[in-house]
């Protein structure tokens, strides 16, 4: 047994080999087609945290999984986080974004362009 954690219901079920296996080919494609310079190649990654959802809860899984998921529907609210590193392993620092009313300025760097 295992704790679930969420995942939106449309990103659980876009999820499958073709689409997965269409993406990697396409990337190859162009991989091959340019001559892209280390240093223009980064990797972007996105993750959120949902507000307001259900606890973890606990299920079993086939032997040797180590993750499960409970799909839940997308009208709670997230926080996101992206984060994005270079393939000469520069780091450009991570960004959150998240719905808020009123900010508190003392989380945002004082050299934060306004828009």
């Amino acid at each position: 047994m295992v704790y679930s954690r969420a995942l939106d219901a449309n990103r659980f079920e876009g999820v499958n080999y073709p689409v997965v296996n269409a993406y990697f080919d396409a990337l190859t494609d162009l991989f091959l087609e340019n001559p892209y310079p280390s240093d223009a190649i980064f990797n972007v990654d996105k993750t959120g945290f949902a507000l307001s959802t259900t606890l973890p809860s606990k299920v079993l899984i086939k032997r040797g999984d180590t993750t499960a998921f409970k799909k839940i529907s997308g009208r709670q609210e997230w926080i996101t986080v992206i984060e994005c590193i270079g393939a000469l392993g520069v780091a450009l620092p991570l960004l959150l974004i998240f719905k808020v009313k009123h900010t508190n300025t003392v989380w945002i760097p004082a050299s934060m362009p306004e828009k």
